[in-house]
């Protein structure tokens, strides 16, 4: 039988760019108790390199010590649209935008690309700040690691 986890993402930075924090939940759909949760801290950041480094944090962790399905909650519009609608055409096209313009953050793109392109993988974008017990979770890490 196969195994489905859920993993939840965030990032934060404060100020913006400034000192960022990040962090994961991800844990077997049924086994909330057991989550797992890490977070970590960079210098010299943005909330968007935050919220990428949250998912490669956690796509690695998947793909490291679990086998099944994996569904990606974020709050980030810009981190589910890229992994869902922009990833593979940056990629095609040599991490240049449609406009010829470079991606930004393509070190972090490039990670979750070959990453996301090892699992079976589902996205949810799901509203910061509404209770939503996971989502709320992992703001509550990624901005204690920005204080640590």
């Amino acid at each position: 039988m196969v195994k489905h986890y859920e993993l939840y993402t965030d990032g934060a930075c404060q100020p913006n760019p400034g000192t960022g924090g990040w962090a994961f939940a991800i844990y077997e759909r049924g086994l909330a108790r057991d989550r797992i949760t890490k977070s970590g801290r960079q210098e010299n950041t943005t909330n968007n390199r935050m919220e990428l480094q949250a998912v490669v944090e956690g796509f690695e962790h998947f793909l490291t010590n679990c086998v099944g399905t994996l569904h990606l909650f974020s709050d980030s519009q810009y981190l589910v649209n890229g992994i869902e609608k922009w990833c593979d055409g940056w990629a095609s096209r040599g991490w240049v935008k449609k406009d010829n313009k470079p991606v930004l953050n393509r070190d972090l793109w490039e990670r979750i690309y070959k990453l996301k392109n090892n699992m079976a993988l589902k996205c949810t974008f799901v509203r910061g700040h509404t209770g939503n017990h996971f989502n709320e979770l992992c703001d509550e890490l990624a901005v204690k690691a920005i204080d640590v």
